[in-house]
């Protein structure tokens, strides 16, 4: 059978009333539903309810031994707290601090009983007043508002400095800062030696050990 009577036979078909190419059989809805997709619909897939309860029960455990090693972090800070060299400590930080307060009070009982503070501190009030009349007039600009508000800040800047100027030149008032920097590095530096032998305690450890057993027992059970 030659090209030329096979093509005239096709065109005679088409020509032909009625007749149209056979169709591909359109997938019915729901077809793609008898494949399995890997990992899908699979036998063994599907978590039983002996290995949820398995799971449950490890996430359970995991937290109650993260709950244990908390208890035993607090436990053992109390117990640092209440170590005599961390209260000596304390205690050398809050007479460094009466200390402090001693020296300072009379001075600035004076500084605020000059005129330069008193006439520092009366532009201030000025400047105080300002700023909030124009904060509740709603007819005042914005650049007003904000010249009225760097006003007050000055002017409260000036009154501080008076007093720190004073407090700076002062030598006990010195002295007392530097025995209390001394105090509150000492108890930082106690501190610290604590937090970084706390994960060699024996206590620590073996509660940080129950909670990576623990840990480990939940990804195989969700592994299961």
């Amino acid at each position: 059978m030659n090209r030329t009577f096979i093509g005239a036979v096709a065109l005679c078909l088409l020509l032909t009333p009625g007749w149209s190419p056979a169709k591909e059989p359109r997938f019915q809805k729901g077809f793609h539903d008898t494949f399995r997709r890997p990992g899908q619909d699979e036998p063994g897939k599907q978590k039983t309810p002996e290995q949820i309860r398995a799971m449950n029960k490890a996430r359970t455990e995991l937290k109650a031994a993260e709950t244990a090693l908390e208890r035993v972090r607090k436990r053992l800070d109390a117990e640092f707290k209440l170590s005599p060299a961390w209260m000596e400590a304390q205690s050398a930080i809050e007479q460094a601090q009466e200390t402090l307060e001693a020296v300072r009070t009379p001075i600035l009982k004076q500084v605020r009983e000059s005129s330069a503070y008193a006439s520092a501190l009366s532009k201030k009030k000025q400047a105080d007043e300002k700023r909030e009349s124009l904060k509740q007039n709603k007819d005042a600009s914005a650049d007003d508002k904000t010249v009225a508000i760097n006003a007050f800040l000055q002017a409260s800047a000036a009154v501080t400095k008076l007093e720190t100027d004073a407090l700076n030149a002062d030598s006990a008032v010195l002295a007392a800062r530097e025995e209390l920097r001394l105090a509150m590095s000492k108890s930082e530096d106690l501190k610290e030696q604590f937090t970084s032998e706390l994960p060699t305690h024996p206590d620590w450890l073996a509660a940080k050990q129950e909670v990576e057993v623990r840990r480990e027992a939940l990804i195989a059970a969700e592994k299961a």
